[in-house]
């Protein structure tokens, strides 16, 4: 099929051989625990995923993007790690960060610790409901819909973390060398899909807008030379202008006005400032002369002192 990226999840084996219903630990008590987590791992994860990997080998995926996700047994950083160190660097993480929200976790530095094995991005946010945190924490397994009992909840963009939070997002991503998509996931059950939707568009919209790094230095340095002298221009044409503007008005005529003076003109900013300075310098000169010639004369030669910096 050509598909390179397969998001998934990692599964939840049962706690034993003789379980018939998936069993997520995150509790280290009672000792019996970690007997179950050894069972899943080394019994069930380890092998599963071992003959994944070589299928996707053999299929032409190439990366594999596990969602960081509750009731799963990969479900944050490290245990994403631990599956990756095992069965190879196809396995990676498909990081959605209203997860690790509602887990106490903080998805700008899961993205920084995962790195470059990050895979895939779902963008969901996560609302906090602190009063009811307070006492009830964040393990919540009530009714999804019940919004004002539920200690969190899933929602649009920026209604549990603003464009700020969103931007820092976006950012480490960039940083972390992620490249790809923001996939918008809508469960948001106050909102409906089509409005939630476009919240969440215009939210990443404002919140990403990164322009790409220059990773080539000479690029780098060969654009730092060009803005340099662009700014220099820029300085020199302003100063021609204040002086020719301040000699018009020391000589009665009227101020120095920029404007284009021709289609050639336009097209160079810095030049047509410094041509039109200088011209209409020297028709207010003319203006404030009245035909005069040596009042004329004497008036270029302050003309000349404003552009090339000599004394009348």
């Amino acid at each position: 099929m050509g598909i390179k990226t397969v998001c998934t999840m990692s599964g939840l084996p049962a706690g034993n051989p003789a379980d018939t219903m998936p069993n997520w630990v995150i509790s280290s008590w009672p000792p019996e625990t970690q007997g179950i987590l050894k069972y899943q791992w080394e019994e069930k994860l380890f092998p599963f995923w071992t003959e994944i990997v070589a299928l996707a080998n053999e299929c032409g995926v190439e990366r594999i993007a596990l969602e960081l996700h509750g009731n799963q047994c990969v479900y944050n950083v490290p245990s994403l790690l631990k599956l990756r160190q095992q069965v190879g660097p196809i396995v990676g993480a498909n990081l959605d960060p209203s997860h690790p929200f509602w887990m106490g976790a903080d998805p700008l530095i899961a993205a920084e610790a995962l790195g470059e094995a990050v895979y895939h991005v779902h963008a969901k946010d996560t609302f906090l409901n602190a009063p009811k945190q307070a006492v009830a924490s964040l393990l919540e397994n009530g009714s999804l819909t019940d919004i004002p009992a539920r200690s969190w909840s899933y929602i649009t963009l920026g209604f549990g973390h603003g464009e700020e939070w969103w931007r820092q997002f976006c950012y480490r991503l960039k940083v972390a060398g992620y490249d790809g998509s923001l996939s918008i996931e809508h469960e948001d059950v106050l909102l409906n899909s089509l409005e939630g939707l476009e919240k969440s568009v215009a939210l990443l919209k404002a919140a990403c807008r990164l322009h790409p790094p220059i990773s080539n230095f000479r690029k780098s340095k060969k654009m730092s030379f060009q803005l340099a002298a662009c700014a220099e221009m820029l300085w020199r044409a302003i100063r021609l202008v204040c002086r020719a503007s301040a000699i018009a008005k020391r000589l009665g005529g009227a101020e120095a006005i920029c404007r284009p003076t021709s289609e050639q003109d336009k097209g160079c900013p810095l030049l047509t400032v410094a041509n039109t300075a200088k011209d209409d310098a020297e028709a207010a000169s003319r203006d404030a002369c009245s035909g005069a010639l040596p009042r004329k004369e004497k008036m270029r030669a302050f003309l000349h002192a404003a552009f090339d910096g000599s004394k009348p």
